[in-house]
């Protein structure tokens, strides 16, 4: 195989994820027509289930909201929405409603160091976890949770932050490729009002070492979903 039929036959087995990674976004919330789902109107979906929802109910089922996760959308959604699997039922897809009152109560407390690790590493991807919504599921106040973090998972909160630049670039660049507006993108976020949109503007808009690529028509796996036209 010749050095340039080499390099033709790598560039056509790249995938949406090599090109997101290089350009430090997140590939499945990207718009593109051959998902089965829109994946920003996923995330609001939920995000407003979960908000009528209140603060007494204490879980919930994907039933409940009237839409399944599906291959490539469960684990980031679970990490964006904050959503715990509840362990106590044999129901496939319960989780504990993230906005309960009680919520140290529905699972089990967290108090060993294994726990906390596995419970984290659950988490990892996360840009809306916070030591405020830590601390209840392991029967600690939120500035003992940032001293355990410290001492046993140092760089836990720096990668919280490092997706939630990510998550914003993300989203920036979805508004750069549709006709939704910031308030519209801001609001299928699990956030409170106004915080999406400042994360997309200081980490996307305003970064001074990013800036949103266009849509790469020329790339193979871009052709594949999108037929070759524009979305």
């Amino acid at each position: 195989m010749s050095t340039l039929s080499g390099q033709q036959a790598d560039d056509d087995r790249r995938t949406i994820d090599d090109w997101a990674r290089e350009h430090r976004i997140e590939s499945w919330l990207l718009p593109l027509r051959t998902r089965k789902d829109d994946p920003l109107e996923l995330v609001a979906e939920y995000t407003a289930a979960l908000e009528s929802m209140g603060k007494y109910q204490a879980t919930f089922t994907t039933s409940d909201v009237g839409r399944q996760f599906h291959s490539g959308y469960a684990a980031p959604m679970k990490e964006l929405l904050l959503l715990r699997d509840v362990t106590t039922t044999s129901r496939k897809n319960r989780y504990v409603n993230p906005n309960y009152a009680h919520v140290g109560h529905v699972e089990p407390q967290l108090t060993t160091t294994a726990e906390r690790q596995a419970f984290l590493d659950d988490f990892e991807g996360s840009p809306t976890i916070t030591p405020q919504w830590i601390a209840p599921q392991w029967a600690i106040k939120p500035n003992s949770v940032v001293t355990w973090l410290d001492d046993n998972r140092p760089d836990f909160m720096a990668g919280v932050r490092e997706n939630r630049r990510r998550l914003a670039r993300t989203l920036w660049t979805v508004y750069e490729w549709t006709d939704r507006s910031q308030a519209e993108i801001g609001a299928a976020m699990p956030t409170p009002d106004g915080t999406a949109i400042d994360w997309m503007c200081r980490h996307g808009r305003d970064a001074d070492d990013w800036s949103a690529p266009d849509r790469p028509t020329d790339e193979p796996w871009f052709k594949r979903h999108n037929g070759n036209t524009n979305l």
